[in-house]
């Protein structure tokens, strides 16, 4: 049997968590696991930002390229993921993103446009913790992040410039 301090001091901190703010848990906290996290491109923080267009403008001796790097959040900290990256809806390559122990990771994408033609491109790329047969789907549905850039090039420094108005109407 409780003597009756006992009793009163149970009784006083039973009252002072109940009137206190803050919580209580009632159950088993639910984490997810690696599987159940898809991965998130953070094109908010990416370099070029994807609401900017880019022009690639030639260099001598002509070489063009396009350069980004955006932030890529999942809570798989131990699996590998698989970036896909398309310039103009064709799939140019597919890289792993191995693991770093921490929630972001950051993916570089670099496509040399040597071959490309003069004016506007969409270059988007794909991060999955693994895709099917099928170039654009995830294994599982819903593991997939996405992000998209639009950019032009220009060969001639003497023309303007192009916009992302000028890709409406087909440049």
């Amino acid at each position: 049997m409780l003597s009756p301090v006992t009793s009163t001091v149970g009784l006083g901190l039973l009252w002072a968590a109940l009137c206190l703010p803050g919580c209580v848990v009632l159950s088993d906290p639910e984490f997810k696991t690696e599987d159940e996290c898809p991965p998130t491109l953070q094109m908010t923080e990416a370099s070029p930002g994807y609401l900017s267009f880019p022009i690639v403008a030639a260099a001598p001796p002509k070489v063009f390229e396009f350069r980004a790097t955006v932030p890529v959040r999942s809570c798989a900290l131990t699996r590998a993921l698989e970036a896909r990256v398309f310039l103009d809806g064709s799939l140019l390559r597919s890289s792993e993103l191995p693991p770093n122990g921490t929630s972001g990771r950051d993916l570089t994408v670099f496509v040399a446009l040597d071959s490309v033609r003069q004016g506007c491109h969409v270059l988007e790329v794909l991060v999955s913790g693994r895709f099917s047969s099928d170039q654009r789907q995830p294994v599982k549905a819903g593991d997939v992040g996405s992000g998209v850039w639009w950019f032009g090039v220009q060969e001639d420094a003497t023309k303007p410039l192009p916009t992302i108005a000028d890709c409406d109407k087909g440049l």
